[in-house]
């Protein structure tokens, strides 16, 4: 059974950048990848992230997030 259909509300979330200690506060980016693109866009902006571009294949945007968000 597909990721989507068994946890459809999960958002995906895979780095793209290298990994960076805890106490770094600089936004890198990511994949943000939910059941829509719709949603995967909503998450990011919920939390005030920066759309980088959408990904509509995937059902993904690329965004910048920092580690707080």
């Amino acid at each position: 059974m597909r990721i989507s259909r068994l946890i459809p509300t999960s958002i995906l979330v895979l780095a793209l950048a290298a990994a960076a200690s805890p106490a770094s506060a600089a936004a890198r980016l990511y994949i943000v990848q939910a059941r829509t693109s719709a949603a995967a866009r909503a998450s990011v902006l919920s939390v005030h992230g920066a759309l980088e571009r959408e990904l509509p294949i995937i059902h993904a945007v690329a965004a910048r997030l920092d580690v707080e968000q």
